[in-house]
């Protein structure tokens, strides 16, 4: 059991991003590489003392995938990708996070995602053929590597959740006063979670709603596998995926209690369809927050591995510290689209239908993400519960360099995030600018003031000499001591860190026109094959669709798509060009 009073608690929340979910590959990837190196070192002199745990892990769509590919690295061999020295391709990784988000099954995956072999007779299940998607799940999921390792960073017990938006959902109902006896208000609620905990013991005695989850002994590998496609399976354009969870993990999980009780069936398995949890809960920092200040209240009671039941019901009685002086546990963020703040000038809201549809989905999405109970506590300056690391790069325009953030900087954040399918470079482009990201921010942002020394870091640095410590120093903008390293980095600081270097001589990847332009008929046989799906329900309705897909919807349908990419990489700045825009050398701190 390890010392409460050294130990440092951190949470992992991982936002969606369709293919930006390399960006979030990247971050956990140097994460990872940072932890290893501390724990190698521990033990030896001039190494500080305290040790940070992470004891849970929840993500969203693509993030919920990377979290649960990342529980499966917990007791495995898993080898950072720092550089490829100009190499882009090599041999099949070793690096599953790195497979899964960079390599996937080939360098244009766009290509197939056009394949229209998925269309059969009587189904069509999304706009884009998604089996490519079982094909990395079974790769990363069943591939456990060829050695094991011991990360004590995680805890023994790593609870590790994905959310889920369920189609069927479940249905609750509230007594109503009134005339008629009996009278009752109906609620159906389509947030769902798939929630697992690593090495727990799979018995009817573990009942608190955790599924238990052991990638060695291979148990319920295949239900993780489900969660991880069904959490990502964006609506419409990616399909959607069958869940089957034991009925008991669905009633007895605490973050369900307040739906009251449950329309699940009194069967043994529950069996329902979901898509992406982003829809409903993209940033689950609530729950990744609960958890945290739940078991550190438990394990101050010297309960090692306290039960999750217990657990949950403690998350609503204890209050988080967020003062830096006294805080012990924190959540991490990892989010490769951040909301941004609103133009200053009105937006001119459209009034014909499409408009007033399109912005009716925005609404409705929003209002139901937003988190009323952390909107106060988020407010406070001071506030170090919750940490971000989100997408930055610079680049240079003549003499001036500019920070650019978001969405525009990663290569994949066209098309919705999209983009990253189109060719393996902007997948290479954000892992990298990821891992870049996350040691700026471990070296630069994650510490504790000097002024409001925390308890755990003095204590962890105490005995340290002074030249050994300089290293661990945060500075402010005049050179000034400011802070020390909550996490320790023990790599010399780079003037740039490594970025790949492109075709184009770069470090931002950019496309011919012509790269675009093939994908002009797999586009136009893929939307000739949907019309007709879903028009044609006669001989007659068939020879008309076909006359019309291919005279007038076909060509209209696949020029708007070919345009529409066009337009994009070039506001991206990834379609070849001549602004004179260029990143700098520097691209991805």
């Amino acid at each position: 059991m390890e010392n409460t009073e050294d130990t440092f608690y951190l949470g992992l929340c991982l936002a969606g991003g369709v293919s930006g979910g390399a960006y979030t590959a990247g971050v956990v990837d140097y994460l990872l590489e940072a932890l290893d190196d501390w724990e190698n070192r521990r033990g030896a002199k001039n190494t500080p003392r305290h040790r940070v745990m992470i004891p849970a892990i929840g993500g969203a769509s693509s993030g919920g995938m990377t979290g649960l590919l990342t529980a499966s690295l917990v007791d495995s061999k898993h080898v950072p990708v720092r550089e490829f020295n100009g190499q882009h391709k090599q041999t099949k990784s070793t690096n599953r996070l790195y497979r899964c988000w960079v390599e996937m099954t080939e360098d244009d995956m766009f290509g197939r995602m056009l394949d229209t072999s998925d269309i059969k007779s009587g189904r069509v299940r999304s706009l884009l053929n998604t089996q490519f998607i079982d094909d990395i799940a079974k790769d990363v999921f069943e591939d456990q590597g060829n050695g094991v390792a011991t990360r004590p960073y995680f805890s023994r017990n790593l609870k590790v959740f994905a959310t889920l938006t369920n189609l069927r959902g479940y249905t609750s109902d509230i007594a109503l006063q009134g005339a008629q006896p009996g009278s009752k208000y109906y609620l159906t609620h389509h947030n769902d979670y798939a929630a697992f905990e690593l090495n727990a013991p799979e018995n009817d005695n573990h009942n608190d709603g955790w599924i238990p989850l052991d990638f060695t002994n291979r148990i319920n590998i295949d239900l993780a596998k489900s969660a991880a496609m069904a959490t990502g399976a964006f609506p419409v354009g990616l399909s959607a995926r069958r869940v089957e969870r034991k009925t008991k993990y669905l009633q007895a999980l605490q973050w369900n209690h307040w739906k009251g009780p449950l329309s699940v069936k009194e069967d043994d398995v529950d069996d329902t369809l979901c898509v992406d949890g982003g829809i409903i809960n993209n940033e689950p920092f609530n729950q990744v927050r609960d958890m945290l200040k739940a078991v550190l209240e438990l394990k101050t009671r010297n309960d090692d591995d306290p039960p999750l039941q217990e657990v949950e019901n403690l998350a609503e009685t204890v209050d988080p510290i967020r003062d830096s002086k006294a805080f012990r546990t924190t959540v991490l963020m990892v989010d490769p689209f951040p909301s941004e703040a609103p133009e200053n000038a009105p937006e001119q809201l459209p009034d014909d239908l499409l408009g007033v549809i399109r912005k009716t989905f925005g609404a409705m999405l929003s209002q139901g993400r937003i988190k009323h109970e952390t909107l106060t506590a988020a407010y406070d300056d001071d506030n170090s519960d919750l940490y971000l690391i989100d997408p930055v790069r610079y680049v240079w325009s003549g003499d001036e360099e500019h920070k650019v953030y978001g969405e525009r900087a990663l290569a994949s954040g066209f098309l919705g995030g999209f983009g990253g399918f189109l060719h393996r470079d902007f997948r290479m482009h954000d892992f990298f600018m990821g891992r870049a990201n996350c040691e700026k921010f471990l070296r630069d942002h994650l510490y504790i003031p000097l002024d409001r020394m925390n308890p755990i870091f003095e204590k962890g640095y105490n005995g340290l000499d002074e030249a050994s410590k300089e290293r661990f120093y945060v500075l402010d903008e005049e050179g000034k001591k400011k802070g020390l390293q909550i996490i320790p980095l023990f790599t010399e600081r780079k003037e740039a860190p490594y970025m790949p270097t492109f075709k184009n001589g770069k470090n931002w990847p950019t496309l011919p026109e012509a790269e675009v332009q093939k994908y002009y008929k797999p586009i136009r046989d893929r939307v000739e094959k949907l019309i007709m799906h879903f028009g044609a329900q006669s001989v007659k309705d068939r020879v008309l669709l076909w006359i019309g897909s291919r005279i007038i919807l076909r060509k209209k349908l696949t020029n708007s798509i070919i345009n529409t990419i066009k337009d994009e990489m070039k506001t991206w700045k990834l379609l070849n060009s001549s602004d004179g825009l260029q990143p700098s050398s520097s691209d991805g701190l």
